[in-house]
């Protein structure tokens, strides 16, 4: 394991050496780790996560601001990947509240 800080949020994360099991909810960020070759390791993406097209193979765990938490639970991501702005207040949530390993970019 290691430890992680996320500037945007001013929090600290506990990652395993390698993220096996990646949520991505922002669809910039989906393309990127398609792109990067690691798309075998999403596990989930948001509703607007709909390129490359296997990221529409991928179960839909939420959108921009909500998430279905059973989902997201069943699925147990080692990261869960949002953005700043609009998602802010939902990475609190993921981190804070349901005690989730979320980072902001």
């Amino acid at each position: 394991m290691r430890k992680v800080f996320c500037e945007v949020l001013g929090e600290s994360l506990e990652l395993p050496d390698r993220c096996e099991r990646i949520v991505s909810l922002v669809p910039a960020f989906t393309e990127a780790l398609f792109e990067a070759g690691v798309g075998d390791k999403i596990s989930g993406v948001s509703t607007y996560c709909v390129r490359p097209s296997e990221a529409r193979q991928k179960p839909t765990v939420g959108s921009y601001a909500k998430v279905k938490y059973p989902l997201l639970e069943k699925l147990n991501p080692d990261l869960i990947l949002t953005t700043t702005g609009y998602q802010r207040n939902l990475a609190f949530e993921l981190l804070r509240d349901k005690k989730l390993p979320v980072y902001a970019i």
